[in-house]
């Protein structure tokens, strides 16, 4: 994850105090998609989906405690009308540090699954293919959301030299719980760097790091902390970080260097278009409303 301005990234981590807004409400299935691009454009986090049967789902998601809880729900019921039952808590960061439930295997790209530390069971065990543990933390993702898993194929035809590209250092911008950097290094990277600015998101990527071997990891808290440059830099993020960043991550690409961008949806892929035309787009792929561009910067 990575935002802009008041970014809980900003808080500190000894400070019990911090504190994230959880929201729940119920949809119906066909309304979930749509309001999850809605919850994310206004800042969300994260989500956890849950199914409750006869075609409903219960989403749990988190927000930066930016306005009064009472005014931050009145917002969201105004703008989701079609959310039944939408309520919501103020929870501190001492609180739901380790509140994280397990969830089942989930196969990221064909052939690479996520699946949970051996302390956390599940009723699904993966017999082959290649592995990625997390741990999910209270706020930030297991693989499941489309960004993320467009964004791991976009790396994988990369590092299989679908863009004629043979990779040596990347840069994760926004790692959230570590999937794409770990799912990097897995894929041969040498030299895979991340940006996360939400210092709950860092606890989580670092105990990831660590459980799949890879400690050495460098996790910074903020862009100015890199140096460049890198052959490939990933920034599945909202659309205006995206926008704000540009130039700065133009100028740690290497020339010639890939540029993915995730965590876009199909009705900005117009916006994204038009402001990274100083680039050559190499591939669009989409998932559902979701959209993922490689370019060239040239």
């Amino acid at each position: 994850m990575y935002c802009v301005g008041g970014a809980p990234g900003n808080k500190k981590m000894n400070d019990h105090s911090v504190s994230y807004h959880v929201i729940v409400m119920e949809l119906s299935d066909e309304a979930a998609e749509l309001t999850e691009v809605v919850l994310y454009s206004h800042g969300c986090l994260g989500l956890e989906e849950e199914s409750t049967g006869a075609g409903k789902v219960r989403l749990k998601t988190w927000f930066d405690d930016k306005e009064p809880l009472s005014q931050f729900v009145a917002t969201l019921s105004r703008l989701l009308p079609q959310a039944e039952n939408l309520h919501g808590t103020t929870i501190s960061l001492a609180d739901i540090r380790f509140q994280a439930q397990t969830f089942e295997p989930i196969e990221l790209v064909p052939g690479v699954w996520i699946v949970p530390p051996d302390d956390m069971p599940t009723e699904t065990k993966v017999a082959s293919g290649q592995k990625i543990v997390i741990r999910p933390g209270a706020a930030f993702g297991t693989g499941r959301h489309e960004s993320t898993q467009l964004a791991a194929e976009m790396i994988q035809n990369i590092c299989r030299g679908e863009h004629k590209v043979r990779p040596y250092g990347l840069l994760d911008i926004g790692t959230g719980s570590g999937i794409l950097a770990i799912h990097a290094r897995k894929l041969g990277i040498p030299r895979v760097e991340t940006v996360e600015i939400d210092e709950l998101a860092q606890i989580n990527a670092r105990e990831n790091f660590e459980l799949n071997g890879y400690g050495d990891l460098s996790l910074a808290s903020d862009l100015s902390q890199v140096q460049g440059p890198f052959d490939v830099i990933v920034a599945n993020i909202l659309t205006p970080t995206i926008m704000h960043l540009k130039e700065t991550m133009k100028g740690l690409l290497k020339a010639n260097g890939t540029l993915i961008l995730a965590g876009i949806t199909d009705t900005e892929g117009g916006e994204i278009e038009e402001a990274f035309r100083d680039f050559e787009l190499r591939e669009r792929t989409q998932k559902k409303e979701w959209v993922c561009y490689a370019y060239r910067s040239i």
